[in-house]
């Protein structure tokens, strides 16, 4: 399992601190845990009558956000479509870090009540591990970290026709295997939401 390992360098009047963090939770738990949580959403929706399906006219199947538009997956009994929506990926994905566990007053706290310094005013910004291949496999974004042309990169990813990703996945375009290139749009959301 990867685990999301990061550093970086803080200066603050003229002072340099290093700072290394593993967040020691790895992203496939994360994925997994998504996947039980919108599980137990459509099983509450369709309990309810409010449940939100696409309907592929052979085939009804609940949205996902967190998988590229198009790419399909089944779990626990309930078939997902992706709609490649990243904006709404990353919202559903926040609950999974249970910030509600940090201390009311800490501005800075990532993952289950610990301890994160805050991005603002980071000279170098390092990330390993699932950090650098969901920068690089299929964004091609390894290097200095731009956080907004990330997210712009990661949406405009997401949203792409799933089997046009497929099709440029056979022709090489990207350094990745297929279960990268189909989780990809869960990674890329899962990073930003770990590191801010």
């Amino acid at each position: 399992m990867t685990a999301n390992n990061f550093s970086f360098v803080c200066k603050f009047d003229g002072i340099t601190n290093e700072v290394h963090q593993d967040l020691s939770y790895p992203t496939r738990v994360a994925m997994d845990s998504y996947r039980e949580m919108m599980v137990e959403k459509y099983q509450d929706q369709a309990i309810s009558g409010t449940i939100d399906f696409i309907d592929t006219r052979l085939y009804k199947y609940c949205s996902d956000p967190c998988l590229p538009y198009g790419a399909t997956y089944s779990h626990a009994g309930v078939d997902f479509i992706g709609s490649g929506n990243y904006s709404a990926c990353s919202t559903s994905l926040r609950p999974l870090l249970h910030k509600e566990t940090c201390p009311a007053e800490e501005e800075t706290c990532s993952l289950s009540g610990k301890y994160q310094p805050t991005l603002a005013g980071v000279d170098d910004f390092f990330g390993f591990s699932e950090f650098y291949y969901t920068s690089q496999d299929c964004l091609k974004m390894a290097g200095k970290w731009d956080l907004d042309k990330f997210e712009l990169a990661a949406a405009e990813y997401c949203s792409t026709n799933w089997s046009l990703l497929e099709e440029n996945w056979k022709n090489k375009l990207y350094d990745a295997d297929y279960n990268r290139l189909k989780h990809q749009c869960f990674k890329s959301a899962w990073v930003p939401v770990c590191i801010t």
